[in-house]
């Protein structure tokens, strides 16, 4: 499969507004919760989510030399632990993958932006 070295700024911003309405759909369904594994759940959940973020950009040319990409690098690492690794857990919470994405997504648009066609 051929790597991609840049996408369009509406399709990097179709996938921040779907992944931001799946967190806040996440975060609506378990407010005040008082179940006791919610916890349990959280991590499983931002874990799936981190692998559908990384899956809708995985062809990505991993380029690690241009400011902002080590976030890129970053997300990558993280899915192939949690791929791989199937005793380690890599630690989440909603918290920390909004901020993950959000700095994902913004090195997308720093470094992958075209124009539109």
């Amino acid at each position: 499969m051929p790597r991609v070295h840049s996408y369009t700024q509406a399709y990097i911003a179709s996938s921040r507004q779907r992944f931001d309405e799946q967190l806040n759909s996440y975060r609506a369904l378990v407010d005040g919760s008082s179940a006791p594994n919610v916890g349990t759940f959280e991590q499983k959940f931002c874990q799936a989510m981190l692998l559908a973020l990384d899956n809708s950009f995985a062809n990505r040319a991993m380029v690690t030399d241009v400011p902002g990409s080590t976030v890129l690098v970053d997300v990558r690492d993280l899915c192939n632990a949690i791929l791989t690794h199937r005793n380690q857990t890599v630690p989440l919470t909603t918290d920390k993958l909004a901020r993950l994405a959000s700095a994902f997504f913004d090195a997308l648009e720093q470094t992958r932006v075209v124009a539109a066609a």
